[in-house]
């Protein structure tokens, strides 16, 4: 994290730790959507700017999660933007191990997909 951190181009740009756990951890991963409760942290790698799009920034924020998922990082949570912007399956990082039970609901309730 501090040599990632270190390495980023926009003093603007951070790898952040969220604690997870307490009460988001006390219901079990299969009840609801998100998967994630039983980790005891989050990873945020977060390249930000004051200027118009910078390559440097967009490559350092990828090599970055890149880096650490190669260590075993996994999964993601939806409401951090730039998610999705390469060919990642977004709703199968974001759901993980929920992911098919989820696809199973949605066509169960919503088969022309209007929501």
């Amino acid at each position: 994290m501090i040599e990632h951190g270190d390495e980023a181009p926009s003093a603007l740009s951070s790898v952040s730790v969220w604690p997870l756990g307490g009460e988001m951890g006390r219901v079990a991963p299969e009840e609801i959507a998100f998967p994630w409760r039983d980790a005891a942290y989050m990873l945020s790698v977060e390249a930000n700017w004051e200027d118009d799009a910078d390559e440097a920034n967009i490559g350092w924020a990828r090599e970055t999660d890149d880096a650490f998922r190669d260590l075993g990082a996994e999964g993601a949570y939806g409401g951090f933007p730039g998610l999705g912007e390469t060919d990642e399956d977004v709703p199968r990082m974001v759901y993980g191990r929920n992911h098919d039970r989820l696809v199973g609901i949605k066509r169960r309730y919503d088969p022309s997909n209007v929501f």
